[in-house]
């Protein structure tokens, strides 16, 4: 039996995937209309975040920050509850804050691995994902068998603290894809050139493809952005936690301040809870 705590974009994905796989799944969420849809694929509904714990052998975490996931967890009707847990936190998280977590984690007689999910929330819904797991010792065996479910590139990035690291290291690439794909869009757009010609550029030739694009292009052109992905508020903040992390490595850091202040942009201007491809709305042409 395995929880998934929070179902939003991601926490509904690994659900619906380990789903799929034929486990038993518990769900919780604050909002219970965000788990009707994986109650009707066969999913049991906790009452509270204590009885998903619980009633679980695993517990996976993905929740919006470490801020929000210490308040759930160390809140004293849920502290109980985790003594001889397994858990797994999927929010992003700077090594500091996951090692501390794990650290009061297990001051509660729990254990506290975390996973980098480097994917977007549709292939992991198709048990597609590519997972990069730092897992405590005793349990790295049980959630490298519980990600291969959900896809076949589960890496072993070492001890918690690492998946962190990881994402951090990955971001530093990931963060252009949206914003290349943007100003690609906007000049096709402006110049008044068809959009097919770059949907094939950025999908099927080797050498300019970008990832995702094939997903991001046809909302930028329509201007109709997903409510159920990764969202411009999302990237803003991670991209926010990213900076530091580049700085304290030596790297420049002039270009992470632009994104940032691109995804910002959008945010301010309606556009916070859409897909990251409504980054664009901060670089299409204004008339």
């Amino acid at each position: 039996m395995i929880s998934v705590i929070g179902t939003g974009s991601m926490g509904s994905a690994i659900a619906e995937g380990l789903i799929k796989a034929g486990e038993e799944v518990t769900v919780y969420n604050r909002s219970l209309s965000k788990t009707e849809k994986l109650a009707k694929m066969g999913a049991r509904v906790a009452e509270s975040v204590a009885q998903a714990i619980e009633s679980a052998e695993y517990v996976i975490v993905v929740l919006p920050d470490a801020q929000v996931t210490a308040e759930l967890l160390f809140s004293p009707q849920n502290i109980p509850a985790l003594k001889g847990a397994r858990l797994l936190n999927v929010a992003h998280t700077t090594t500091e804050e996951i090692k501390e977590l794990a650290r009061r984690v297990q001051e509660h007689g729990g254990r506290l691995s975390e996973v980098n999910v480097a994917v977007y929330p549709d292939p992991v819904r198709n048990r597609e994902g590519h997972f990069n797991l730092a897992a405590t010792s005793e349990d790295k065996a049980d959630w490298t068998v519980i990600f291969g479910k959900l896809g076949d590139h589960v890496h072993d990035v070492g001890p918690v603290g690492n998946a962190s690291l990881a994402e951090s290291a990955a971001w530093l690439s990931y963060m252009f894809h949206a914003v290349a794909t943007a100003y690609s869009a906007a000049a096709f757009e402006k110049l008044g050139l068809p959009s097919e010609a770059l949907l094939s550029a950025l999908t099927d030739n080797p050498t300019l493809r970008v990832a995702s694009a094939d997903a991001m292009l046809p909302q930028m052109e329509k201007r109709i952005y997903r409510k159920d992905s990764f969202s411009v508020d999302n990237f803003a903040y991670s991209v926010g936690l990213i900076r530091p992390e580049a700085e304290s490595l030596g790297l420049p850091t002039k270009l992470i301040d632009g994104i940032h202040e691109l995804f910002t942009e959008a945010s301010h201007l309606g556009f916070g809870s859409s897909d990251v491809s409504a980054v664009y709305e901060a670089i299409r042409p204004k008339s």
